[in-house]
């Protein structure tokens, strides 16, 4: 049921603002900042940055990885456009489709 369910989950661990998240192959899981242009790697109970870009993470938030561990990141700059009629939104743009290999 969901109650039974729902007493089942726990913290795992402390995070910041973020709108995607990945759980790679070998376990690690990464995790978008939107409000630091950056990418996290959870490390226990604490962050670790791996990439951090003011003008290319621009609202990271869509995180995939490929068969060679590379990750993809779509970075929408959503804080840019939020709220603006149809008409602004190409204003906000280049937007991006990033590829990095994380570190070990």
């Amino acid at each position: 049921s969901p109650e039974a369910l729902g007493k089942k989950v726990e913290r795992h661990a402390l995070k910041s603002m973020s709108d995607g998240i990945l759980a790679l192959d070998d376990g690690r899981i990464l995790l978008t900042d939107p409000e630091h242009f950056a990418i996290h790697q959870l490390q226990g109970e604490s962050l670790r940055t791996l990439a951090q870009h003011p003008s290319l993470l621009r609202w990271p938030d869509g995180l995939s990885s490929d068969t060679e561990g590379r990750v993809y990141i779509t970075a929408s700059g959503l804080h840019q456009i939020i709220g603006r009629p149809p008409s602004a939104v190409r204003k906000g743009a280049p937007w991006h489709l990033l590829r990095f290999a994380p570190p070990s």
